[in-house]
């Protein structure tokens, strides 16, 4: 029996590590990119690209509605595309009306406001579309055609991006770049070849539950309390310091986001993957499947953490530039969230698989809310980046704990509610005491 099972993990494993090792090559050429963008654009120049792609990222929860999340476990194809339809023209319309502004904006001589809004409209869709076509590809269960989307839209996109800042292209083409090079890698994965989607079950329509704005709402409103977090510091330093600031703040950010920007969207679509199997066929197996995807998590993270740590101060100067000098201490400040967000980020999509929204609400907001009160508190004391990093940085990190704590309890809660009868009486004690 030990065999048959070992020889039945081995096939899926291989898929889901085709899966993480393609979005790791694709985002690993967007981080590799970057110090290209560093040496074409000054601080000032590149923290208005830095301030655009921090409002993108906030707002993409109300672009998608958050239907990335609910596609995977919907039963009726035909739900499946009239929710994907809805996702992609409300991440459409935002865009261009960001666009539209941003036009406006600059014929009234706006200046940097102008760049801001432009840039945002074109990199709401870019961060938008992948999101809800990654959601159509989960639910078929196709993660060939994901490996083939992620590494080539990935490559694309910081190659375009790279060709424009080598040949002294202004600012507002790197969004542009991205947005192809997306597009270009969705192109792509229409072309593989993978596993069909689910038939539609006789009861598929009445077995799908409703996404009602009660139930979206909270979902989007914790989505854009998590990009306020993770894009804060950004937002916080331009706001407070100008544009030279946020440009520092943000490839700090950005170089301390990339173990979770190389591999998280690969590991989110990985354990959604399974997950969302669980959930659909309510086998009562979701908390001992979290336990083992987070203690993995756990020390790839606390890999990442050391190695930012030590390597951001030593290399930011030499690679960057050294006008990016301050970046690294900046790099180092940011290493412990860093860390747990490769352990927890992955998994706070599962609040709303199993329908807990509020609570990932209340979650997000509490950390949001930590996050900018150090932050800007810091920035009224002491107007320096440097402590303005550390008091964010440390709140930052002590609000994932709370994230994990509750995400444990809602798998076991799930797990209970569909345990054979007669099963609870056979779990451990600290499990039915939650």
């Amino acid at each position: 029996m030990g065999n048959d099972s070992g020889q039945g993990r081995a096939p899926a494993a291989r898929p889901a590590l085709a899966l993480v090792a393609s979005q790791v090559i694709g985002q690993l050429a967007l981080a590799a990119v970057i110090p290209v963008l560093t040496r074409a654009y000054p601080p000032a120049e590149l923290g208005v690209y830095q301030i655009a792609f921090a409002i993108a990222f906030i707002v993409l929860p109300v672009a998608t509605l958050r239907l990335e999340y609910v596609v995977p476990t919907t039963h009726s194809p035909a739900l499946v595309t009239r929710r994907l339809r809805l996702g992609l023209g409300t991440a459409t319309a935002l865009g261009a009306a960001a666009l539209l502004g941003g036009l406006i904006a600059g014929a009234t001589g706006a200046g940097d406001a102008a760049g801001i809004l432009v840039m945002s409209g074109l990199l709401i869709p870019a961060l938008g579309l992948p999101l809800l076509d990654g959601a159509r590809l989960i639910r078929r269960g196709a993660r060939r055609a994901l490996a083939v989307r992620n590494l080539v839209g990935g490559v694309a996109g910081a190659s375009l991006q790279a060709v424009f800042a080598l040949t002294g292209g202004d600012v507002l083409l790197l969004p542009v770049a991205l947005l192809v090079g997306r597009l270009i890698g969705i192109l792509a994965s229409r072309f593989v070849t993978d596993a069909a989607a689910p038939g539609p079950a006789a009861d598929a329509e009445e077995r799908d539950e409703r996404y009602t704005l009660a139930r979206a709402a909270p979902t989007i409103g914790a989505g854009v309390l998590a990009g306020a977090t993770i894009q804060g510091l950004t937002v916080i330093a331009g706001a407070t310091l100008g544009t030279g600031a946020a440009g520092q703040a943000g490839v700090a950010q950005r170089i301390a986001s990339a173990p979770i920007a190389l591999a998280g969207q690969a590991l989110t679509q990985t354990t959604q993957l399974e997950f969302s199997r669980i959930i659909r066929d309510r086998r009562p197996e979701l908390a001992r499947s979290l336990a083992a995807h987070v203690r993995v998590f756990l020390l790839a993270g606390a890999a990442v953490g050391l190695a930012l740590a030590v390597g951001g101060p030593l290399l930011a100067g030499p690679v960057l530039g050294e006008q990016w000098a301050p970046a690294g201490i900046l790099i180092a400040m940011l290493a412990l969230p860093a860390a747990l967000q490769v352990a927890v980020s992955p998994t706070d999509f599962l609040f709303v698989m199993l329908r807990r929204e509020r609570m990932l609400l209340a979650l997000q907001g509490a950390r949001a809310g930590l996050t900018w009160s150090a932050g800007l508190i810091a920035a009224a004391l002491t107007g320096d980046l440097a402590v303005i990093t550390l008091c964010f940085s440390v709140a930052w990190a002590a609000s994932y704990a709370g994230s994990l704590i509750f995400v444990t309890r809602a798998a076991r809660r799930f797990d209970r509610q569909h345990a054979p009868a007669g099963a609870a009486g056979r779990m451990p004690a600290a499990t039915r005491s939650r």
